[in-house]
């Protein structure tokens, strides 16, 4: 059995748990705690050593983080503090926590989690993953491959058509506004299929 320790930071909550990578499976119960703020480097970084101390993991950790991630660096700050805009995440986990440390948007996260263990696993072809949270992230599984995109492209393309805030979804919405919605992630996933599908084909023999 090979373990992993996972960790999602969301921008209300940070959740843990301890993972049989074989089968995709939690092996402990999941841990979560609410995501300080402001939630700057040091303040996250010191809530999830705090959330994952009772876990007694040894080994590697992998985090999904509500942020574009390239070379182990946020490029974009959705629903954290600023300061994490440029700042090497991996590094920051890593002292933090006292383990090695992989650090990827939290949409390819998920991802890659339905390619190997769920709703996309042995699919060929395009599958658009959209994770509906505290913001909306994106993502795109193709031939059993992943492309990584920048978290938010869904978010943008709702919020400057429909004017509804992240901030303002805690508050019953009406039939033409849920209707609104439907259109406009519609059309944020014609959005990526069309500019990424092309450039989502990988490891097309495996």
């Amino acid at each position: 059995m090979t373990l992993s320790l996972g960790i999602d930071v969301g921008g209300s909550g940070i959740k843990a748990a301890i993972v049989d990578l074989a089968t995709g499976e939690f092996t402990t119960e999941r841990v979560r705690v609410e995501t300080p703020q402001p939630a700057t480097p040091d303040s996250v970084v010191a809530a999830t050593a705090g959330l994952i101390a009772d876990l007694k993991h040894d080994g590697p950790i992998g985090i999904g983080f509500p942020s574009p991630i390239v070379d182990g660096v946020t490029t974009l700050a959705s629903n954290i503090d600023p300061a994490w805009v440029g700042a090497r995440a991996e590094d920051f986990f890593a002292a933090g926590l006292g383990a090695p440390v992989r650090v990827i948007n939290d949409a390819d996260a998920a991802g890659v989690a339905e390619a190997r263990y769920g709703a996309a696993h042995g699919v060929r072809g395009l599958v658009v993953l959209l994770t509906l949270g505290t913001g909306i992230g994106s993502g795109i599984v193709h031939c059993h491959g992943w492309q990584q995109l920048a978290d938010g492209r869904a978010a943008l393309i709702l919020h400057q058509s429909s004017g509804i805030a992240v901030e303002n979804w805690n508050t019953p919405l009406t039939a033409a506004q849920l209707r609104l919605i439907e259109l406009k992630l519609t059309s944020a996933v014609e959005y990526l299929y069309d500019k990424f599908c092309f450039h989502a084909d990988i490891n097309e023999s495996n």
